[in-house]
Protein backbone atom coordinates (compact mmCIF):
# COMPACT_ATOMS: atom_id res chain seq x y z
CA UNK A 1 0.00 0.00 0.00
CA UNK A 2 1.19 3.27 -0.96
CA UNK A 3 2.45 6.17 1.06
CA UNK A 4 -0.37 8.27 -0.63
CA UNK A 5 -3.48 5.80 0.03
CA UNK A 6 -2.53 5.34 3.69
CA UNK A 7 -3.04 9.35 3.68
CA UNK A 8 -6.32 9.03 2.52
CA UNK A 9 -7.67 6.62 4.60
CA UNK A 10 -6.65 8.78 7.01
CA UNK A 11 -7.90 12.16 5.58
CA UNK A 12 -11.66 10.24 5.45
CA UNK A 13 -11.19 9.13 8.63
CA UNK A 14 -11.06 12.92 9.50
CA UNK A 15 -13.98 13.42 6.72
CA UNK A 16 -11.19 15.63 4.85
CA UNK A 17 -12.80 14.22 1.95
CA UNK A 18 -11.08 16.64 -0.76
CA UNK A 19 -7.55 16.13 0.38
CA UNK A 20 -8.53 12.51 0.31
CA UNK A 21 -9.79 12.34 -3.14
CA UNK A 22 -6.71 14.72 -4.54
CA UNK A 23 -3.90 12.06 -2.82
CA UNK A 24 -6.40 9.39 -4.14
CA UNK A 25 -6.30 10.59 -7.61
CA UNK A 26 -2.59 11.10 -7.16
CA UNK A 27 -2.10 7.68 -6.20
CA UNK A 28 -3.94 6.49 -8.94
CA UNK A 29 -2.07 7.93 -11.85
CA UNK A 30 1.26 5.98 -10.31
CA UNK A 31 -0.79 2.79 -10.09
CA UNK A 32 -3.74 2.42 -12.18
CA UNK A 33 -3.62 -1.17 -11.36
CA UNK A 34 -3.98 -0.81 -7.50
CA UNK A 35 -7.96 -1.94 -6.84
CA UNK A 36 -7.85 -0.41 -3.87
CA UNK A 37 -7.91 2.96 -4.67
CA UNK A 38 -11.01 2.53 -7.21
CA UNK A 39 -12.86 1.26 -4.00
CA UNK A 40 -11.47 4.30 -2.04
CA UNK A 41 -12.63 6.82 -4.30
CA UNK A 42 -16.12 4.81 -4.31
CA UNK A 43 -16.39 5.74 -0.63
CA UNK A 44 -15.12 8.82 -0.93
CA UNK A 45 -17.82 9.57 -4.10
CA UNK A 46 -20.72 8.15 -1.80
CA UNK A 47 -19.55 10.43 0.94
CA UNK A 48 -19.86 13.54 -0.96
CA UNK A 49 -23.13 12.74 -2.36
CA UNK A 50 -21.92 11.89 -6.20
CA UNK A 51 -23.42 8.60 -7.09
CA UNK A 52 -22.55 8.69 -10.52
CA UNK A 53 -18.79 8.56 -9.68
CA UNK A 54 -19.67 6.11 -7.02
CA UNK A 55 -20.94 3.86 -9.41
CA UNK A 56 -17.87 4.60 -11.80
CA UNK A 57 -15.52 3.60 -9.61
CA UNK A 58 -16.87 0.61 -7.82
CA UNK A 59 -17.44 -1.12 -11.36
CA UNK A 60 -13.95 -0.45 -12.03
CA UNK A 61 -13.31 -1.63 -8.14
CA UNK A 62 -15.72 -4.53 -9.29
CA UNK A 63 -13.72 -5.56 -12.56
CA UNK A 64 -10.67 -5.74 -10.86
CA UNK A 65 -11.91 -7.90 -7.96
CA UNK A 66 -15.02 -9.70 -9.22
CA UNK A 67 -15.03 -12.48 -6.56
CA UNK A 68 -14.26 -10.32 -3.86
CA UNK A 69 -18.07 -10.16 -1.70
CA UNK A 70 -17.14 -6.43 -0.59
CA UNK A 71 -17.17 -5.29 -4.13
CA UNK A 72 -20.92 -6.71 -4.22
CA UNK A 73 -21.36 -4.63 -0.86
CA UNK A 74 -20.24 -1.60 -2.20
CA UNK A 75 -22.18 -2.04 -5.22
CA UNK A 76 -25.31 -2.59 -3.10
CA UNK A 77 -24.56 0.53 -0.82
CA UNK A 78 -24.78 2.80 -3.79
CA UNK A 79 -27.98 0.93 -5.21
CA UNK A 80 -29.79 1.56 -2.19
CA UNK A 81 -28.60 5.50 -2.43
CA UNK A 82 -30.07 5.47 -6.03
CA UNK A 83 -33.09 4.29 -4.46
CA UNK A 84 -33.31 1.17 -6.07
CA UNK A 85 -34.04 -1.11 -3.58
CA UNK A 86 -35.02 -4.32 -5.04
CA UNK A 87 -31.49 -4.32 -7.00
CA UNK A 88 -30.04 -3.46 -3.63
CA UNK A 89 -31.10 -6.12 -2.12
CA UNK A 90 -30.19 -8.96 -4.82
CA UNK A 91 -26.82 -7.74 -4.78
CA UNK A 92 -26.79 -7.79 -0.94
CA UNK A 93 -27.49 -11.23 -1.11
CA UNK A 94 -24.75 -11.98 -3.77
CA UNK A 95 -22.53 -10.87 -1.41
CA UNK A 96 -23.37 -12.77 1.74
CA UNK A 97 -23.63 -15.94 -0.46
CA UNK A 98 -19.88 -15.18 -1.57
CA UNK A 99 -19.10 -14.15 2.64
CA UNK A 100 -21.66 -15.98 4.42
CA UNK A 101 -19.93 -15.46 8.33
CA UNK A 102 -19.28 -11.46 7.32
CA UNK A 103 -22.27 -9.74 9.81
CA UNK A 104 -21.84 -6.03 8.07
CA UNK A 105 -23.67 -7.95 4.92
CA UNK A 106 -26.04 -9.11 6.90
CA UNK A 107 -26.61 -5.47 8.66
CA UNK A 108 -26.80 -3.83 5.14
CA UNK A 109 -29.50 -6.82 4.41
CA UNK A 110 -31.59 -6.24 7.39
CA UNK A 111 -31.24 -2.16 6.69
CA UNK A 112 -32.68 -2.60 3.32
CA UNK A 113 -36.08 -5.09 4.76
CA UNK A 114 -36.22 -2.25 7.06
CA UNK A 115 -36.74 0.40 3.88
CA UNK A 116 -39.15 -2.18 1.93
CA UNK A 117 -41.16 -2.42 5.14
CA UNK A 118 -40.02 -6.11 5.39
CA UNK A 119 -40.01 -5.77 9.58
CA UNK A 120 -39.93 -9.52 10.49
CA UNK A 121 -37.22 -10.34 7.76
CA UNK A 122 -35.28 -7.57 8.90
CA UNK A 123 -35.09 -9.05 12.61
CA UNK A 124 -34.20 -12.34 10.85
CA UNK A 125 -31.15 -10.56 8.89
CA UNK A 126 -29.55 -8.59 12.01
CA UNK A 127 -30.22 -11.88 14.17
CA UNK A 128 -28.28 -13.98 11.93
CA UNK A 129 -25.60 -11.06 11.41
CA UNK A 130 -25.40 -11.37 15.46
CA UNK A 131 -24.93 -15.24 15.37
CA UNK A 132 -21.02 -14.21 13.80
CA UNK A 133 -20.63 -10.99 16.07
CA UNK A 134 -23.07 -10.59 18.93
CA UNK A 135 -21.43 -6.93 19.11
CA UNK A 136 -21.89 -5.75 15.81
CA UNK A 137 -23.10 -2.21 15.75
CA UNK A 138 -25.11 -2.15 12.78
CA UNK A 139 -27.17 -5.65 12.88
CA UNK A 140 -27.46 -4.53 16.59
CA UNK A 141 -29.40 -1.39 15.58
CA UNK A 142 -31.31 -2.93 12.81
CA UNK A 143 -32.51 -5.46 15.43
CA UNK A 144 -33.75 -2.74 17.85
CA UNK A 145 -35.17 -0.89 15.07
CA UNK A 146 -36.95 -3.95 13.40
CA UNK A 147 -38.79 -4.57 17.10
CA UNK A 148 -39.46 -0.95 17.37
CA UNK A 149 -42.06 -1.50 13.91
CA UNK A 150 -42.99 -5.01 15.51
CA UNK A 151 -44.49 -3.41 18.32
CA UNK A 152 -41.95 -5.24 20.87
CA UNK A 153 -40.85 -2.30 22.77
CA UNK A 154 -39.37 -4.32 25.58
CA UNK A 155 -37.22 -6.09 23.57
CA UNK A 156 -36.18 -2.94 21.48
CA UNK A 157 -35.13 -1.23 24.37
CA UNK A 158 -33.08 -4.06 25.85
CA UNK A 159 -31.64 -4.23 22.36
CA UNK A 160 -30.98 -0.28 22.78
CA UNK A 161 -29.28 -0.27 26.07
CA UNK A 162 -26.80 -2.78 24.94
CA UNK A 163 -26.13 -1.07 22.07
CA UNK A 164 -25.07 2.09 23.97
CA UNK A 165 -23.58 -0.25 27.24
CA UNK A 166 -20.61 -1.65 23.81
CA UNK A 167 -21.08 1.57 21.81
CA UNK A 168 -20.89 4.75 24.42
CA UNK A 169 -19.04 6.68 21.43
CA UNK A 170 -21.07 5.47 18.73
CA UNK A 171 -23.35 8.58 16.70
CA UNK A 172 -25.16 6.19 15.29
CA UNK A 173 -26.02 4.23 17.67
CA UNK A 174 -27.08 7.65 19.56
CA UNK A 175 -28.99 8.76 16.73
CA UNK A 176 -31.31 5.48 16.20
CA UNK A 177 -32.24 4.94 19.88
CA UNK A 178 -33.06 8.49 19.32
CA UNK A 179 -35.11 7.94 16.40
CA UNK A 180 -36.85 4.96 18.24
CA UNK A 181 -37.62 7.12 21.24
CA UNK A 182 -39.44 9.24 18.74
CA UNK A 183 -41.13 6.92 17.32
CA UNK A 184 -42.21 5.55 20.73
CA UNK A 185 -44.11 9.41 21.62
CA UNK A 186 -40.74 10.31 23.70
CA UNK A 187 -39.34 13.22 22.46
CA UNK A 188 -37.38 14.26 26.07
CA UNK A 189 -35.67 11.05 25.78
CA UNK A 190 -34.60 11.78 22.03
CA UNK A 191 -33.72 14.89 22.03
CA UNK A 192 -30.82 13.76 24.60
CA UNK A 193 -29.51 11.11 21.99
CA UNK A 194 -29.81 13.39 19.11
CA UNK A 195 -27.46 15.55 21.03
CA UNK A 196 -24.92 13.34 22.16
CA UNK A 197 -25.23 11.83 18.43
CA UNK A 198 -24.05 15.48 17.17
CA UNK A 199 -21.51 16.11 20.10
CA UNK A 200 -20.28 12.67 18.59
CA UNK A 201 -20.50 13.45 14.70
CA UNK A 202 -21.64 17.29 14.25
CA UNK A 203 -22.03 16.58 10.78
CA UNK A 204 -24.44 13.66 11.10
CA UNK A 205 -27.04 14.16 8.65
CA UNK A 206 -29.30 11.50 10.02
CA UNK A 207 -29.14 12.79 13.87
CA UNK A 208 -29.36 16.52 12.43
CA UNK A 209 -32.53 15.42 10.82
CA UNK A 210 -34.06 13.80 13.88
CA UNK A 211 -33.27 16.70 16.19
CA UNK A 212 -35.25 18.90 14.12
CA UNK A 213 -38.30 16.70 14.58
CA UNK A 214 -37.43 16.50 18.66
CA UNK A 215 -37.69 19.91 18.64
CA UNK A 216 -40.58 20.31 16.93
CA UNK A 217 -41.92 17.68 18.76
CA UNK A 218 -42.16 19.79 21.90
CA UNK A 219 -45.30 21.36 20.43
CA UNK A 220 -48.42 18.91 21.05
CA UNK A 221 -50.05 19.05 17.65
CA UNK A 222 -46.36 18.83 16.84
CA UNK A 223 -46.25 14.96 18.56
CA UNK A 224 -49.81 13.82 17.04
CA UNK A 225 -48.60 14.67 13.30
CA UNK A 226 -45.49 12.66 14.25
CA UNK A 227 -47.82 9.84 15.50
CA UNK A 228 -49.32 9.10 12.28
CA UNK A 229 -46.87 9.86 10.23
CA UNK A 230 -44.59 7.09 11.93
CA UNK A 231 -47.93 5.33 11.89
CA UNK A 232 -48.80 5.69 7.59
CA UNK A 233 -45.02 4.96 7.62
CA UNK A 234 -44.77 1.97 8.88
CA UNK A 235 -47.37 0.61 6.26
CA UNK A 236 -46.73 -1.19 2.87
CA UNK A 237 -47.22 1.49 -0.31
CA UNK A 238 -50.48 -0.33 -1.69
CA UNK A 239 -51.65 0.06 2.11
CA UNK A 240 -51.11 3.80 2.06
CA UNK A 241 -52.79 3.91 -1.57
CA UNK A 242 -55.75 2.30 -0.15
CA UNK A 243 -56.18 4.74 2.88
CA UNK A 244 -55.30 7.99 1.01
CA UNK A 245 -58.22 6.72 -1.52
CA UNK A 246 -60.58 5.58 0.65
CA UNK A 247 -60.32 8.96 3.11
CA UNK A 248 -60.47 10.99 -0.62
CA UNK A 249 -64.00 8.81 -1.99
CA UNK A 250 -64.98 8.44 1.92
CA UNK A 251 -65.16 12.04 2.20
CA UNK A 252 -67.22 12.62 -1.29
CA UNK A 253 -69.31 10.14 -1.11
CA UNK A 254 -70.41 11.54 2.55
CA UNK A 255 -70.70 14.82 1.03
CA UNK A 256 -73.20 14.00 -1.48
CA UNK A 257 -75.13 11.94 1.35
CA UNK A 258 -75.39 15.84 3.08
CA UNK A 259 -76.54 17.06 -0.46
CA UNK A 260 -78.74 14.43 -1.03
CA UNK A 261 -80.28 14.27 2.73
CA UNK A 262 -80.31 17.76 4.48
CA UNK A 263 -81.46 16.26 7.60
CA UNK A 264 -78.77 14.58 7.64
CA UNK A 265 -76.06 17.34 6.75
CA UNK A 266 -75.59 18.58 10.44
CA UNK A 267 -74.08 15.53 10.96
CA UNK A 268 -72.17 14.54 8.11
CA UNK A 269 -70.35 18.24 7.20
CA UNK A 270 -68.77 18.39 10.76
CA UNK A 271 -66.63 14.55 9.83
CA UNK A 272 -66.29 15.71 6.32
CA UNK A 273 -64.89 19.19 7.16
CA UNK A 274 -63.03 17.72 10.15
CA UNK A 275 -61.44 15.20 7.90
CA UNK A 276 -60.63 17.92 5.46
CA UNK A 277 -58.87 20.19 7.97
CA UNK A 278 -56.33 16.99 9.17
CA UNK A 279 -56.01 15.86 5.29
CA UNK A 280 -54.75 19.50 4.74
CA UNK A 281 -52.96 19.58 8.03
CA UNK A 282 -50.85 16.72 7.17
CA UNK A 283 -49.16 18.91 4.12
CA UNK A 284 -48.62 22.15 6.35
CA UNK A 285 -47.95 21.42 9.70
CA UNK A 286 -44.58 20.45 8.81
CA UNK A 287 -43.12 23.59 6.98
CA UNK A 288 -45.07 25.82 9.49
CA UNK A 289 -42.90 24.44 12.32
CA UNK A 290 -40.02 24.80 9.86
CA UNK A 291 -40.97 28.56 9.91
CA UNK A 292 -41.51 29.00 14.39
CA UNK A 293 -37.81 27.09 14.32
CA UNK A 294 -36.28 29.40 11.39
CA UNK A 295 -37.46 32.70 13.74
CA UNK A 296 -35.71 31.18 16.50
CA UNK A 297 -32.10 32.07 16.59
CA UNK A 298 -31.21 29.16 18.05
CA UNK A 299 -32.83 26.60 17.26
CA UNK A 300 -32.70 28.14 13.31
CA UNK A 301 -29.22 26.30 12.62
CA UNK A 302 -31.25 22.72 13.58
CA UNK A 303 -32.64 23.34 10.23
CA UNK A 304 -30.47 22.21 6.81
CA UNK A 305 -29.66 24.61 4.22
CA UNK A 306 -33.00 23.70 2.22
CA UNK A 307 -35.73 23.97 5.09
CA UNK A 308 -33.87 26.97 5.76
CA UNK A 309 -34.64 28.65 2.45
CA UNK A 310 -37.81 27.22 2.49
CA UNK A 311 -39.16 28.93 5.77
CA UNK A 312 -39.31 32.74 4.30
CA UNK A 313 -41.41 31.46 1.42
CA UNK A 314 -43.52 30.01 4.05
CA UNK A 315 -44.04 32.97 6.03
CA UNK A 316 -45.19 34.86 2.92
CA UNK A 317 -47.92 32.02 1.93
CA UNK A 318 -48.86 32.52 5.90
CA UNK A 319 -49.17 36.25 5.24
CA UNK A 320 -50.97 35.73 1.95
CA UNK A 321 -53.30 33.57 3.67
CA UNK A 322 -53.98 35.76 6.67
CA UNK A 323 -54.80 39.27 4.41
CA UNK A 324 -56.96 37.74 2.09
CA UNK A 325 -59.22 36.48 4.94
CA UNK A 326 -59.12 39.90 6.86
CA UNK A 327 -59.54 41.22 2.93
CA UNK A 328 -62.49 38.76 2.68
CA UNK A 329 -64.29 39.40 6.04
CA UNK A 330 -63.69 43.82 5.68
CA UNK A 331 -65.18 43.51 1.95
CA UNK A 332 -66.64 40.57 1.25
CA UNK A 333 -64.68 40.74 -2.38
CA UNK A 334 -64.11 36.97 -3.98
CA UNK A 335 -60.66 37.40 -4.88
CA UNK A 336 -59.86 38.32 -1.80
CA UNK A 337 -61.01 34.74 -0.06
CA UNK A 338 -59.12 33.72 -3.23
CA UNK A 339 -55.98 35.09 -2.00
CA UNK A 340 -56.70 33.23 1.12
CA UNK A 341 -56.96 30.23 -0.38
CA UNK A 342 -54.04 30.23 -2.64
CA UNK A 343 -51.57 31.54 0.30
CA UNK A 344 -52.52 28.24 2.17
CA UNK A 345 -52.51 26.18 -0.60
CA UNK A 346 -48.89 27.11 -2.00
CA UNK A 347 -47.64 25.74 1.66
CA UNK A 348 -48.18 22.50 -0.20
CA UNK A 349 -45.69 22.55 -2.76
CA UNK A 350 -43.58 23.96 -0.58
CA UNK A 351 -43.69 21.15 1.75
CA UNK A 352 -43.50 18.56 -1.39
CA UNK A 353 -40.17 20.11 -2.08
CA UNK A 354 -38.99 20.32 1.26
CA UNK A 355 -39.09 16.27 1.33
CA UNK A 356 -37.66 15.30 -1.87
CA UNK A 357 -34.31 13.17 -2.33
CA UNK A 358 -31.84 14.89 -4.58
CA UNK A 359 -33.13 13.22 -7.73
CA UNK A 360 -36.50 14.93 -7.40
CA UNK A 361 -35.72 18.13 -6.09
CA UNK A 362 -35.29 19.85 -9.10
CA UNK A 363 -38.38 18.38 -10.82
CA UNK A 364 -40.27 19.74 -7.55
CA UNK A 365 -38.61 23.13 -7.13
CA UNK A 366 -39.35 23.97 -11.00
CA UNK A 367 -42.86 22.50 -10.43
CA UNK A 368 -43.66 24.49 -7.28
CA UNK A 369 -42.45 27.79 -8.84
CA UNK A 370 -44.99 27.20 -12.01
CA UNK A 371 -47.82 26.73 -9.63
CA UNK A 372 -46.56 29.94 -8.05
CA UNK A 373 -46.93 31.71 -11.27
CA UNK A 374 -50.35 29.86 -12.22
CA UNK A 375 -52.26 30.67 -9.22
CA UNK A 376 -50.80 34.59 -9.31
CA UNK A 377 -51.78 34.94 -12.56
CA UNK A 378 -55.12 33.71 -11.79
CA UNK A 379 -55.62 35.83 -8.85
CA UNK A 380 -54.96 38.62 -11.00
CA UNK A 381 -57.58 37.28 -13.65
CA UNK A 382 -60.28 37.57 -10.83
CA UNK A 383 -59.32 40.80 -9.26
CA UNK A 384 -59.77 42.10 -13.35
CA UNK A 385 -62.65 40.13 -13.86
CA UNK A 386 -63.95 39.85 -10.46
CA UNK A 387 -64.67 36.09 -11.16
CA UNK A 388 -62.21 33.25 -11.26
CA UNK A 389 -61.33 31.48 -14.09
CA UNK A 390 -59.27 28.63 -16.21
CA UNK A 391 -56.37 29.77 -14.71
CA UNK A 392 -57.40 29.09 -10.92
CA UNK A 393 -59.04 25.97 -11.81
CA UNK A 394 -55.57 24.56 -13.51
CA UNK A 395 -53.93 25.99 -10.28
CA UNK A 396 -56.09 24.33 -7.73
CA UNK A 397 -55.51 21.11 -10.05
CA UNK A 398 -51.90 21.58 -10.09
CA UNK A 399 -52.27 21.58 -6.54
CA UNK A 400 -53.68 18.13 -6.41
CA UNK A 401 -52.32 16.46 -9.34
CA UNK A 402 -48.59 17.46 -7.33
CA UNK A 403 -50.30 16.05 -4.04
CA UNK A 404 -50.80 12.54 -6.05
CA UNK A 405 -46.86 12.77 -7.97
CA UNK A 406 -45.49 13.28 -4.38
CA UNK A 407 -47.25 10.47 -2.74
CA UNK A 408 -46.23 8.19 -5.77
CA UNK A 409 -42.55 9.31 -5.28
CA UNK A 410 -43.13 8.46 -0.95
CA UNK A 411 -44.53 5.69 -1.64
CA UNK A 412 -41.27 3.95 -3.62
CA UNK A 413 -39.16 5.33 -1.20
Amino acid sequence: MSILVTRARILIQQNRIKEAVDNLHQALSESPEETEIHYLLAECMLIKGDLKGAREYAEEFMRGEADNSFAHYLMSRIHEQEDDLDKALNVAREAIRRNPVEPEYYGLQAHLHLRLKNYQECLDSANEGLEHDPSNVTCLNMRSNALIKLKRSTEAFETMDHVLEHNPESSFSHATVAWNHLEKGDHKKALQHFREALRIDPNSQFAKAGMVEALKAKSPVYRAFLKYSFWMSNMKSNQQWLLILGGYFGARYLAGMAREYPELAPYIWPVVIVYGVIALSTWVISPVSDLFLYMNSYSRHALDRLERNIAPFTGLALVACALGLIGYAATRFAPWLGMAVFGFTMIIPLAIVRHQSEKNWQFAAITAGFLAGVGLLGLGQAWVNEEFGMLAFLYLAGIFGFQIISNIWSSRA
